[in-house]
């Protein structure tokens, strides 16, 4: 379905193709199918997929509001075997770092710690690689960041499974990761999109009847509020991935607490597609993901045929690849 937020005109399009797989970004799309008729709902069924790899995607991360980190676990890396200095009168020779298992010259280390809505603090430190590309793991979930000038990098990440494992690749067999227990995760109902570059994808969630724009609509644009998740009003939008880096893979994750809601009734779950100058007339490929109660993930591969470029500033919706959530209050 195609929509134009200020106007109902209806827009000729190619192929929406909807692809249910276990976790891989579909290569190509599906045939294409005249849309002159409104096209039937698109099916969605439910695919455990605990372990869900993306090939050729990465996915960065993006904190949400500085959330508070008193206790940090530290990772613990193999110690560096070193040359021993010599020393002479003359000069001092500053030791050589031997080179490590897995390729790397200096340490990496990595903390998770658990903190408030089952969100996890992620903390690398790798003095010897600022500025660096970082592709971080989680459960399927995949998102690309860079490290500062001094080698680190801190974001908050929703957890994905309650025994939460996180591996932070920086490239050149340069690895770390952290395991983290998330108990509270089972009172969570969370739903993401990820996708690759500059592919124009949205999450949406209209919560208890909410209209476009209205409170209780939650995107990108208007995240909703960390403090009404806690106190069961509300959820939230995270926004993940750095969209400066080159083709960097990003992600957009709804949250909310269905386990300890203040209320009852339906979220609408969409996900729509921005028509612009960088994907009119390309195909693009997204993904899926749903998690309730810290049950198994349904996954679910999206291939799009986007408009010509005459279209841009239009929006394909596709309904009925998520699941609304019927909340009952607690």
């Amino acid at each position: 379905m195609i929509h134009k937020r200020a106007s109902s005109i209806a827009l000729m399009v190619g192929t929406v193709g909807i692809a249910l797989g276990s976790g891989y970004f579909m290569e190509n799309s599906a045939p294409t199918v005249s849309r002159n008729v409104k096209p039937a709902p698109i099916q969605v069924a439910a695919i455990p997929a605990p372990h869900v790899a993306l090939d050729q995607v990465e996915l960065t991360a993006s904190p949400l509001p500085e959330i508070p980190a008193d206790i940090f676990q530290e990772l613990n890396m193999p110690q560096r075997d070193v040359i021993p200095a010599a020393i002479s009168e003359a000069e001092i020779v500053i030791p050589e770092t031997v080179p490590a298992q897995g390729g790397f010259a200096c340490e990496i280390d990595m903390s998770a710690e658990a903190t408030i809505a089952a969100l996890v603090n992620i903390d690398i430190k790798a003095a010897c690689l600022p500025d660096t590309r970082v592709t971080l793991h989680h459960n399927g979930l995949m998102v690309s960041e860079m490290t500062d000038d001094r080698g680190e990098l801190f974001l908050t990440i929703p957890a994905l499974a309650e025994t939460a494992v996180f591996m932070a690749d920086l490239g050149d067999g340069k690895i770390a990761n952290v395991t983290v227990k998330v108990p509270s995760l089972e009172f969570y109902d969370r739903a993401l999109v990820q996708w690759q570059g500059d592919a124009g994808i949205h999450l949406h969630a209209m919560e208890f009847g909410a209209a476009f724009g209205e409170e209780g609509h939650v995107w990108d644009q208007q995240t909703g509020s960390l403090e009404k998740t806690i106190r069961g009003q509300g959820g939230f939008l995270t926004q993940m991935g750095n969209p400066d880096i080159t083709e960097s893979l990003q992600a957009q994750v709804y949250t909310y607490p269905s386990g300890t809601s203040a209320r009852a009734g339906d979220i609408v779950l969409e996900i729509e597609a921005e028509v612009t100058q960088a994907n009119c007339g390309r195909d693009i490929s997204a993904q899926s993901m749903q998690i309730s109660e810290a049950g198994q993930p349904r996954v679910q591969d999206l291939a799009l045929s986007m408009p010509d470029c005459d279209a841009v500033g239009d929006f394909l919706v596709l309904k009925n690849v998520l699941e609304d959530l019927k909340v009952a209050s607690k």
